[in-house]
């Protein structure tokens, strides 16, 4: 970089395969422990199916940014 600024912002960005409304795929996350236990297999098998069918497909699921000073 010629340019270097004294200000970075480092952002990450998460992707999720498609498999439908992004509500259907944020409830297990927002659950509680118990029933996120009862629901992990379920989930899991649901992901792999869809990322055998539509993996290279993908979705905004999330992001984050940090304000980082070098």
């Amino acid at each position: 970089m010629t340019n270097v600024h004294s200000e970075v912002y480092l952002v990450a960005k998460i992707d999720k395969v498609l498999q439908g409304s992004i509500s259907s795929s944020v409830d297990p996350y927002l659950k509680s422990a118990d029933a996120a236990k009862k629901t992990a297999v379920k989930v899991h098998k649901m992901a792999e199916m869809y990322c055998k069918k539509l993996g290279q497909y993908r979705m905004p699921f999330g992001w984050a940014a940090r304000y980082c000073v070098i």
